[in-house]
Formats: structure tokens, C-alpha cells, sequence
């Protein structure tokens, strides 16, 4: 089955100012930052119940060389990207996305 993948408006956000941090640290970090997001994507693509659920359908895919995971619903067709999230920030910050 092909999913699309939707990201909401603040999850979009989240990645813009972390590229964009990371771009003012190291461009070449910034690159491979949004690398890893897209490799994680593609496996969460692929097979969405893979990773933890963390709250009913809420799931984290974390991220290896970088402290983000992507928060995410699987709701056949759509793949809902709830969060880009920093893992060291407040939690309630994404659930409060999904109440």
C-alpha cells in the first residue's frame, strides 16, 4: 500500500529551525541532518508500526546521530508527521498536538 506523508505545520516548522540552526553550526551538518530525516522517513514509510507507539497511535521514531525523532500517526493512506522534536524539550509541547 503507498502512503503520503502529511506533515502538519508545525512539525514543517520544527525542521525549518533546526536545518537552519544546524546550518549555522556546519552547513555540511545541516546537510546530513536533513539526510537522516529523510532516510528515517523512508523507513517509516515503509513499515510505520515499527516503531514504538508511545500514546494510542502516537509512535517515535528516533533518530541515531541526532538528538530529534519524528513523532507520527499511521492513519491508513496518510502518514501524519505530528513533530520534529528536540528530545531534550517538553513532551507536552506534541501531545498537545494530537489531543
Amino acid at each position: 500500500m503507498t502512503r503520503s506523508l502529511v506533515f502538519r505545520a508545525q512539525a514543517e516548522q520544527e525542521f525549518a529551525a533546526a536545518t537552519e540552526w544546524y546550518k549555522g553550526q556546519n552547513p555540511k551538518v545541516a546537510v546530513e541532518f536533513v539526510e537522516a530525516v529523510d532516510r528515517i522517513l523512508i523507513v517509516i514509510l515503509d513499515d510505520p508500526y515499527q516503531y514504538q507507539a508511545i500514546e494510542g497511535d502516537i509512535r517515535r521514531a528516533v533518530m541515531r546521530d541526532f538528538p530529534y525523532a519524528i513523532i507520527y500517526l499511521a492513519k491508513e493512506p496518510e502518514l501524519i508527521v505530528v513533530s520534529c522534536f528536540h528530545t531534550s524539550r517538553d513532551p507536552n509541547i506534541w501531545r498537545d498536538r494530537v489531543r
